[in-house]
Parts: structure tokens; sequence; C-alpha cells
């Protein structure tokens, strides 16, 4: 199968975190070219550390966020090019992994019929739309997409792409972009479906609200079903954060200590001490306390 990767990074230090490194090496051999683009500066070293994984770089301003990105490596690609792969995934950098192999996972999606994928869908509300508190429909989360060569050369694809606007809200890119481009096409008739479905009606009436975001809202559901990627924000948001990372542990061969510092360095300190295990000095004192990462609290 001939794939290419579209893959778009932002750090607001300017960095480029390890688990970026990992993924980008973990995930390179699944596609016959891989374009990384850059919404945030990256010096020359930092090329240098992802060159292995990447056969082109697109260095750029984060006008229009993800949305933007990829419209612009889409159309410096050009369509015409595009349609002679077998498929096109869409991918950022906001989700820890892969847990599991890639191939494996292309191999079993490829097999079903339909025109595009992704690993999770965000189930449909009548309510929770940014701004306008509206009703958000059943999607595909946009931090992993994949279009097969039916969708690719689709008028109804590339014209959801010429019209991107570099727009400077994020809530407007999910309210216009990223809850609409999966009806989008499946009005058109292309097919969709995810790797992980979404979780069974739960009785437990702490858990009723909890089957929308499924990524955020379930993850621990998400990692018990095999899925490749957990989002960032899962961490923030989920209860149990700590539940999240032990699972990981337990369950795969992902070196968490890139979950551990990622939290550390970009994260709140109250959200980051749920996570990892700290040791925090004692002000005054020269001992210090051990602090389960299950814990809540400020430092």
């Amino acid at each position: 199968m001939k794939r290419i990767l579209f893959f778009v990074h932002y750090n607001k230090y300017n960095g480029l975190s390890d688990y970026v490194v990992y993924l980008l090496e973990h995930i390179k051999h699944i596609y016959s070219r891989v374009v990384f683009i850059s919404n945030s500066p990256l010096s020359a070293e930092q090329q240098k550390k992802i060159a292995p994984f990447y056969d082109d770089i697109i260095l750029r301003e984060n006008k229009g966020f993800d949305f933007g990105a990829w419209k612009d490596a889409l159309l410096r690609e050009g369509w015409d090019t595009l349609a002679q792969y077998d498929s096109v995934t869409l991918m950022n950098d906001t989700c820890f992994g892969p847990f599991f192999d890639m191939g494996t996972v292309y191999e079993g999606m490829e097999k079903r019929d339909v025109d595009f994928w992704g690993i999770t869908i965000c189930e449909a509300s009548k309510t929770g739309m940014p701004i306008t508190g509206g009703a958000i429909p059943e999607h595909i989360q946009s931090y992993f997409l994949c279009f097969n060569n039916t969708a690719i050369i689709s008028p109804v694809f590339q014209n959801f792409w010429q019209n991107v606007q570099y727009l400077e809200s994020v809530d407007k890119i999910i309210e216009l972009y990223e809850t609409q481009l999966t009806q989008t096409l499946a009005k058109s008739g292309l097919t969709y479906c995810a790797f992980t479905p979404p979780p069974p009606t739960c009785s437990d009436s702490e858990n009723l609200n909890r089957h929308r975001n499924i990524m955020i809202e379930n993850p621990d559901f998400v990692i018990k079903n095999k899925a490749p990627f957990v989002k960032i924000k899962a961490f923030i948001h989920f209860p149990h954060p700590k539940y999240i990372l032990d699972l990981i542990e337990e369950r795969t061969d992902y070196p968490v200590n890139l979950i551990h510092d990622y939290v550390t360095e970009m994260l709140d300190p109250n959200i980051s001490i749920k996570v990892c295990d700290k040791l925090i000095p004692v002000a005054n004192n020269n001992v210090k306390c051990a602090f389960s990462g299950g814990g809540g609290g400020g430092t």
C-alpha cells in the first residue's frame, strides 16, 4: 500500500518533546512519504533530531491551527500527486503513542469496506458546540484521520480543504471544520468507521455523561480496546489520570517516562502531580515528602 502522512506539530515553548520523536520513529515505516509540518519554530538541531523520520518538512506560522496546516500541505503536494496514493493520513501531536503496532492497525482497517476512518468517534450530542452551545454531529476525532483513494479524489473532499479559512479561533475551527468534516463527506456518499467502538451504555449514574468524547472521557475503555493512541487531554480531564498511566504501563511496552517528562514540563503542577510521582521539598526543611500521582491538591 502506498500511504502518505501529514503530521502537524506545535509546541508553545518552541520545543520538541521526546514523545513526538518516539511517535514519528515508530510510525514512519507505515508510510511511503511523511510530511512533517511544524506550526512552531524548530531549531536546526531539533530538525536534525527528527530528520530520519520525515521526507519533507514545512515550517510555518500557527495560522489556522491544524486545519490550516493540513490545507497548506495538501495543496502544496497537489491533488494529482495525492491521487496516486492508496491513502492520506492526517495526524497531529496531541496524543501519546503508539502503544501497539500501527501496521496491524492499518491492515485491519484497510480490510473494512469504508472510505475513511479514524481511531475514535465523538458521538453526536444535542448540546456542547463551542461558542453556540448547539448540537454536535457524530464525527471522527481529528487527531488521526485516514482517507482512502476514493475519498482523496472526491470533489467534496478536495473542495472542503480548498475552502478552509485560516481562522484565529480554535472554537471556530472546531465548529466549522473538525465537527463537520465527517458528515460533509458522509452526505456525499463516502462511508466511515472508527478503530475503537463507542463504549456500551452505562447504567452507573457517575458515568452517564461520559460517552460523548470517548478519547477524553473514556481513555480507560480506549486502552483496554487496544487503541494505539491516547489524547494528552485525557490526563487533564479524566478524573483518575494515574489510572490511565498505570493501564498503559501494564498493558503496553510504551515508555511511560515520555508521559512523565511531558506532563511535568508542560502541564500545571496541580495536574502533573495527579499523574506522576513527585518529590516536593518542604519549606525550611531538608526533608522531602513523597506524593503519589493518585493524590490531588497543589504542590
